[in-house]
C-alpha cells in the first residue's frame, strides 16, 4: 500500500497522473501557464464545447485571456461541414437549417448552386413551401447564371443545349444582345470624343481671349 503511495505521489510531483487517479492533468490544454494552473487542472478539467461535432479541443491562452478567464477551449477538426471555435458555423457552400439546433449532425446543409456559386442562405417561406425539404438560396451566381440554384441564364444570355447546366460555359451571350451592346458601346465613345472636342474648343476660346485683352492693355 505505501508503495502504491509512493508511486502516485511521484507521478503528482512529475506532473504526470496515477494510473488509478479520477482526475487527469492536460498538459496541452494549459501550456505556458506555469505550475499553478496545472495543479489546478487537476481538480478540474472543462469538456471541449464543439456541439457535438468534434471530439478534440486546444487551450488558447488569448482567447482564454479576452474572455476574462472563462474559456480557452478551441475545438479542432470540425465534423458534418461545421467550422469555427465551438464548431458553431457551417462551413463555405453549405448553409445553415434554421429548424434544426446546430448540435444536430445535419444541421449544414450542401449549397445546390450547380456550381456556379460557394454561398447560399436558408429561407424559412421557400423551406416550408418545399415541403420542409430544401430552404437554401444561392448567393452571387457566377458564369452568367441566375435563380435559386443558379439553374438558369441571366438575361442577354441563353442556354447552351450541348452542355450540362453545371459547365461554366453553359450560358452563351444572344448575339443580338451582343450587337446591341456593343453599338452602345460605340455610341457612348463617340459622345465622349465629342464631349472632349467641345472642352477643347472652350478652353482653347478662353485662351484666345485671354490673349486679345492682354494685347489691348499693352496698347493702352
Amino acid at each position: 500500500m505505501y508503495r502504491e503511495n509512493h508511486r502516485s505521489s511521484e507521478h503528482r510531483e512529475q506532473g504526470t497522473p496515477a494510473k488509478n487517479s479520477s482526475t487527469s492533468v492536460v498538459k496541452l490544454l494549459f501550456e505556458g501557464f506555469g505550475n499553478s494552473v496545472e495543479l489546478q487542472a487537476r481538480r478540474w478539467c472543462s469538456a471541449c464545447q464543439c456541439n457535438g461535432h468534434s471530439r478534440k479541443c486546444q487551450f488558447s491562452k488569448e482567447l482564454y485571456k479576452i474572455s476574462g478567464d472563462k474559456s480557452g477551449g478551441v475545438c479542432l477538426a470540425c465534423r458534418d461541414n461545421t467550422f469555427g471555435r465551438h464548431c458553431n458555423y457551417c462551413r463555405v457552400g453549405f448553409y445553415r437549417d434554421k429548424n434544426r439546433d446546430i448540435t444536430h449532425r445535419k444541421a449544414c446543409k450542401a449549397c445546390n448552386c450547380n456550381s456556379h456559386a460557394r454561398r447560399c442562405r436558408f429561407n424559412g417561406e421557400l423551406y416550408q413551401l418545399s415541403g420542409f425539404r430544401s430552404g437554401g438560396v444561392c448567393l452571387s451566381c457566377k458564369h452568367n447564371t441566375d435563380g435559386r440554384h443558379c439553374h438558369y441564364c441571366k438575361v442577354g444570355f441563353y442556354r447552351d443545349p450541348k452542355r450540362r447546366m453545371t459547365d461554366r460555359r453553359a450560358c452563351k451571350v444572344v448575339p443580338r444582345f451582343k450587337n446591341k451592346k456593343e453599338k452602345k458601346g460605340e455610341e457612348e465613345e463617340k459622345e465622349e470624343e465629342e464631349n472632349k472636342k467641345k472642352e477643347n474648343n472652350i478652353a482653347a476660346t478662353i485662351a484666345g481671349c485671354k490673349q486679345q485683352q492682354q494685347k489691348e492693355e499693352e496698347q493702352e
